[in-house]
């Protein structure tokens, strides 16, 4: 398999997979035509993010002032306002579809993201190095931690678009931003970095995650209650 396969089925199973479990609880609660849309606009937004993302760490490549500028303050606010911007549109805003939409969007967009930062990373940056079992495995967790973190923002990216409350962009840019900060500032220069980037995607995630229910509007949330009773039968 070449390089350019693996990174693409990689990206695609951790994008399709966070995607699909998560929403596997509300199945039935969603339109399916605006979550496949919204994973489709992630997909193009993902591939122009990751190509941006690929290029900008090449360029301040061991400058940390320029690092943290750009990866974890700009990147994070560019990413934040393409979800802001997909999800208030008037199909959506208002509308708590908008969440689910952007829990796809963010990962689609996280799932083509890092196929390009993993292959300008591995293959492009250091094609004398031959990928090995460690660096696969790294591989595995920048994937599916880079898809949790975008999954994460998305959500709460959606939750604004429902609510019109600016604290959830707050929290989506947090999301992004502490993120790269861990992964591509920290891990690129220290290993704890990386090894830290799973947990704490999985922790951001659930942050946006648990806030589906709590704010989900009564009649859905009764619905679910309904659910719950007949699963129990």
């Amino acid at each position: 398999m070449d390089a350019t396969t693996f990174v693409t089925i990689l990206g695609l199973l951790a994008g399709g997979g966070v995607v699909f479990l998560a929403l596997s609880r509300y199945d039935g609660m969603f339109d399916d035509r605006q979550v496949f849309l919204g994973f489709f606009i992630g997909m193009i937004g993902g591939a122009f993010f990751g190509f941006l993302h690929s290029s900008m760490d090449y360029l301040v490549m061991g400058d940390v002032f320029s690092s943290i500028l750009i990866l974890v303050l700009l990147f994070p606010v560019a990413r934040t306002m393409f979800k802001v911007v997909v999800l208030r549109r008037p199909s959506m805003e208002g509308r708590f579809d908008a969440v689910f939409s952007g829990l796809s969007l963010g990962g689609g967009e996280g799932a083509f993201s890092v196929v390009y930062i993993l292959y300008f990373l591995y293959f492009i940056w250091h094609p004398e190095v031959s990928p090995g079992a460690y660096d696969y495995g790294i591989m595995a967790v920048i994937a599916l931690s880079y898809v949790l973190a975008s999954s994460g923002a998305g959500i709460s990216c959606g939750l604004y678009s429902y609510t019109g409350d600016r604290m959830w962009v707050f929290s989506a840019f947090f999301i992004h931003s502490s993120y790269a900060l861990v992964v591509w500032v920290i891990g690129m220069a220290n290993v704890l970095g990386l090894l830290a980037a799973l947990p704490l995607a999985l922790v951001l995630f659930m942050w946006s995650y648990r806030s589906i229910e709590t704010m989900m509007p009564p009649e859905m949330e009764r619905a679910m209650r309904r659910r719950y009773r007949r699963e129990k039968r």
